[in-house]
């Protein structure tokens, strides 16, 4: 799937609010269509960001109170576009105001209206990394993967991690595992049981454990979204700057090479329709205990608010 073919990622009812701007005729209808995307994208996504006590802040303060209750989540620049959307919106629902209004100004809202919840994603992950939940990842693969490239990449670019620290890593896990291998060979000749004990990770550790996952993740993604050469490429990148070592290199690859050549016998979304339907099969799954506020934003990014899938399918659409 190339980028142009995709739409926003956003909830159904959202991404309908969203189309609104494309049949609206005036400027001013294009902006208060914008302001209602926002609004829908609050009450089904961005409440789940807010502390418990503030969630009812949703229905009864301004957009203005409730962007600025969002700021221990989305960084000051997020914070800003959110700001400039609303700002749209009001000038569209203000007669005085219309006057401000271009078609520069809609390019630009209508573009930050479609990424916030990428935004959202990508912030998630920047705290707490794709490795928070064992489930995270595996939600996260439900997405067609032109959304997974554009996420991943961004938080490569992120990474302020230092190299000498990522390839040591993976030197060090190297000669344990073999030591591990090892004993165990010892042990089985003895009669015993292997040592399956793996060392809790430390906090530096676990940061470089993730990084390493956002790049294998992205290596797959662009793999499975047809980006082959560009794949195959970002692994010799990653290997040639040190961050990676020549073993994790030559594994990635080979890993990437036996993708290539089973990618039809993998059931990847292309559509969102179709990441709803995986979503929804691999939701039950996780128990209670398991779930967690990844969980909930993400089935609200893709599925929306259980009473809009349920009015979706008293409609006889799909979902």
């Amino acid at each position: 799937m190339q980028e142009a073919d995709h739409p926003p990622l956003m909830p159904q009812r959202a991404f309908d609010y969203y189309l609104d701007e494309r049949d609206a005729s005036r400027l001013y209808q294009k902006a208060v269509s914008i302001r209602n995307c926002l609004e829908n994208l609050f009450r089904t996504v961005l409440v789940h960001l807010m502390d418990p006590e503030d969630g009812g802040a949703v229905r009864t303060t301004n957009l203005y109170r409730r962007i600025d209750l969002l700021k221990n989540f989305f960084p000051q620049d997020v914070i800003d576009s959110l700001h400039g959307i609303r700002e749209l919106g009001n000038d569209g629902a203000h007669e005085a105001n219309h006057k401000k209004l271009s078609n520069e100004r809609i390019r630009t809202g209508l573009c930050d209206l479609g990424l916030v919840c990428e935004w959202t994603i990508l912030t998630y992950f920047k705290k707490h990394g794709l490795r928070s939940k064992a489930w995270v990842a595996t939600l996260f693969s439900t997405l067609p993967p032109v959304y997974r490239v554009r996420i991943l990449k961004q938080l490569v670019a992120a990474n302020t991690l230092e190299q000498a620290h990522v390839f040591a890593q993976q030197e060090i896990t190297r000669e344990w595992n073999e030591r591990r291998c090892q004993e165990n060979v010892i042990r089985f000749s003895q009669g015993l049981p292997s040592n399956d004990q793996i060392p809790e990770e430390t906090e530096d550790e676990a940061k470089i454990s993730n990084f390493l996952l956002i790049i294998d993740k992205l290596a797959v993604a662009l793999v499975k979204n047809q980006q082959f050469d560009e794949g195959f490429q970002f692994i010799h990148d990653m290997h040639e700057q040190g961050w990676m070592t020549d073993a994790n290199a030559a594994y990635t690859f080979s890993d990437l090479q036996r993708l290539q050549a089973n990618l039809h016998r993998f059931p990847i979304a292309t559509t969102l329709e179709e990441a709803r339907r995986n979503l929804q099969e691999v939701l039950p799954l996780i128990s209670d205990e398991e779930s967690a506020l990844f969980t909930t934003l993400f089935s609200a990014i893709v599925l929306g608010r259980p009473e809009d899938l349920e009015a979706r399918e008293v409609n006889g659409e799909s979902g």
